[in-house]
């Protein structure tokens, strides 16, 4: 903005000259396209993860075909909490549940209110599909993975919530419930499934690979 006022007090001192010259406006074009073409080879936040992979070695991509589908679960699962309940969720999730009081990143599920009260999160949603697939190629995504699992196993067994929903890595907890049986069953398995896919990475002390 401040250019552009520079340019038309120029143009007002100089009526005949041609502000700014061609040789400058064509630089300017030419770095206007070398910061669109940046921002988009970057990838920021993920947006673009159906278009450009989020990792080349190792290899990490996820379709927009392969996408849709879990959205459309994911959405359903949205769809069974109560819209006045406090939510504990992943990250890719929080976006979903912006709207309401109380919300968490998980594993965080406990916070003070406006009272002044420690409580729990009403229920916790997750999306682990997703952080299976980034965490062969980010740290950050296996540590909360690990993370994820362990709060998980802590808190079902505690019965401090019960499992409701566990499928193709979508989790849906609710607290102070009995676990569907069906769910639970579903869930045993994969605690296991984690230590073994990321046991490589803690044992050899690996880093995140770059893009």
């Amino acid at each position: 903005m401040v250019v552009f006022l520079w340019w038309s007090k120029q143009q007002e001192k100089s009526p005949e000259a041609e502000l700014p010259s061609p040789k400058f406006r064509r630089f300017w074009v030419a770095c206007i396209c070398l910061s669109l073409i940046f921002t988009v080879t970057s990838n920021p936040n993920r947006t673009l993860y159906f278009l450009i992979p989020d990792s080349i070695q190792p290899w990490v991509y996820v379709s927009l075909d392969e996408q849709w589908p879990r959205s459309q679960n994911m959405r359903s699962l949205l769809a069974q909490i109560p819209p006045d309940a406090s939510v504990a969720g992943t990250t890719y999730l929080i976006p979903h549940l912006s709207s309401r009081r109380e919300v968490l990143r998980f594993p965080l599920y406990q916070l003070i209110n406006d009272q002044d009260q420690l409580v729990a999160m009403d229920y916790i949603i997750a999306d682990l599909w997703q952080l299976q697939r980034y965490q062969v190629a980010f740290s950050g995504d296996r540590d909360a993975l690990r993370a994820i699992v362990e709060t998980t196993d802590r808190l079902t067994s505690t019965q401090e919530y019960g499992i409701l929903h566990f499928h193709n890595g979508l989790l849906l907890m609710r607290r102070g419930v009995t676990s569907n049986p069906d769910a639970i069953e579903a869930w045993g398995e994969f605690p296991q499934e984690v230590i073994i896919s990321t046991r490589g990475y803690k044992e050899t002390g690996s880093k995140t690979p770059s893009f």
